[in-house]
């Protein structure tokens, strides 16, 4: 009994450790939103960085806030291991805890900047609660430990609408410990809290957009957070998705653990690191789970206390100043190459860029890199793909092996499949110009000529469908058709 009593003990001290470290991270990101909106939006390389020794001052204030929490804590679990082995009645005190931290929970609307009589002046574009009203759900999109999600339309626009599960599982884990419903429903409620918190600082094109949110009021202090609605990854679509694509993935992860790496509330670790956590935003990977991100860094004596670990492998950090230095980017990178990176880069590469998507494979997998250098690398990749510069020409052009005909296509006709193809049951492939798909052609014996079009990818580059019957073209006037000339016999 008192070994069960004592389980249960644990696991609130955990969750409520959770929740104290949650009101640290969103203290530091709101004075950061009240005082310096600045220092929250400049996060680009060169970007300052420096903080105002007023935000300095007030992370060490909550810093030592914490610690003695965690001391409290400790003490408060030593005297209830005493009195249970004592088989003395207990009185929780949690709440007592829990309430110290309560009042000093705030989230400010960063869009509603102060009118001339210093009030708040809202943007029409802000969903607040008397929006959310207007908000029609359409269905579930997701759940999770804490929280469950509704998509829903407002004006016209796809949303997501995030609010605590009252049957998840941190709700009832909660409420095993024997805190009641209202405490056990404040704690989930903080989550959310903390993840608006976040996403107001944290803005990135590679973080969800946050729409708006409303404090429904109440003691148990329910909230609801509406922002952009984004398609789940999923890892058979991935696969299937052209090279192009999954790099623009890559590229994008790269870019936001860089950011979260330099953020101002200093680096930021992802500890539930899963495909899930993240979505796909009209072809953009998003994280759009924040609530289980902080700056915590492991606390050490020496290196070896600083031992990051994996399954199947391991590596030795160092520790710098009492903490492991480079904790928070090496996790979160590491948990990029065995989630994505592995996945996505190094199938059906162009062939000129094989030697440089290797090197990122390498050096992320060992870890020898940092995300801002695997960041310029893969966008020093993009430069060369984007521009054409690794298809090392001399200047010359020859298209002589082809014949030109303007506003014509074959649609529907000759279509193969191929490695590399944007769409399913036909070669399409984006080319830098006529030229490249040219080459292409001319390396597949199959290939009788091409059809360049005016789609383009996300990068600009056009798409050309490479065909092995051109017999039969009619006309269109945003396609160039391009016939091989065969040599006569």
């Amino acid at each position: 009994m008192a070994c069960g009593r004592r389980l249960h003990l644990t696991r609130a001290i955990t969750f409520l450790l959770t929740v104290l470290g949650t009101a640290i991270v969103v203290n530091i990101a709101l004075l950061g939103s009240r005082n310096d909106r600045r220092l929250f939006s400049d996060t680009r390389p060169g970007g300052d960085q420096t903080m105002p020794e007023r935000l300095t001052a007030h992370i060490r204030d909550l810093q030592n806030e914490l610690e003695n929490k965690r001391r409290e804590i400790a003490e408060y679990k030593e005297s209830m291991d005493v009195l249970v082995s004592a088989r003395k009645p207990v009185e929780p005190k949690f709440r007592r805890l829990m309430d110290a931290r309560r009042e000093k929970l705030r989230v400010v609307n960063t869009d509603a900047p102060a009118g001339a009589n210093g009030t708040v002046r809202q943007d029409p574009r802000y969903i607040g609660c008397r929006e959310l009203e207007h908000i029609k759900v359409t269905g579930p999109a997701g759940s999770g430990y804490t929280k469950v999600v509704q998509k829903g339309k407002y004006n016209g626009v796809d949303v997501a609408m995030k609010s605590v599960a009252m049957s998840g599982h941190d709700m009832r884990l909660c409420l095993d410990t024997g805190m009641d419903h209202r405490d056990c429903s404040a704690l989930a409620n903080y989550k959310i809290v903390k993840e608006v918190a976040l996403l107001q600082a944290l803005a990135h094109p590679n973080i969800i957009k946050l729409l708006g949110y409303c404090f429904h009021g109440g003691e148990d202090g329910s909230v609801t957070s509406i922002m952009e609605l984004g398609g789940p990854l999923d890892i058979i679509n991935l696969l299937q998705a052209s090279w192009e694509d999954r790099f623009r993935i890559s590229l994008g992860l790269a870019q936001l653990l860089a950011h979260l790496n330099s953020s101002p509330i200093g680096p930021v670790a992802l500890h539930d690191f899963k495909l899930q956590q993240f979505v796909l935003v009209d072809g953009e990977v998003k994280l759009a789970d924040l609530d289980d991100a902080d700056s915590y860094a492991p606390k050490c004596s020496e290196d070896s206390d600083c031992k990051l670990e994996f399954p199947g492998t391991s590596f030795q950090l160092s520790c710098w100043q009492g903490k492991c230095s480079s904790w928070s980017d090496k996790s979160n990178l590491y948990n990029a190459y065995r989630y994505f990176f592995v996945y996505l880069l190094p199938f059906e590469v162009p062939e000129a860029l094989k030697p440089l998507v290797d090197e990122a494979m390498n050096k992320t997998a060992t870890l020898q890199w940092s995300s801002e250098e695997t960041a310029a690398h893969l966008e020093r990749i993009l430069g060369l793909y984007q521009s054409g510069a690794y298809l090392h020409r001399d200047g010359k052009s020859d298209m002589t092996g082809y014949k030109k005909v303007l506003q014509s296509d074959v649609p529907g006709v000759g279509d193969f499949d191929c490695l590399r193809s944007l769409s399913r049951g036909a070669c399409a492939v984006s080319v830098f110009d006529a030229q490249e798909a040219a080459s292409m052609c001319d390396s597949d014996a199959e290939c009788k000529g091409f059809v360049l079009t005016s789609r383009k990818t996300w990068i600009g580059r056009p798409v050309a469908y490479f065909k092995n019957d051109v017999s039969s073209p009619v006309e269109n006037s945003d396609t160039i058709l391009y016939t091989k000339i065969l040599a006569p016999t």
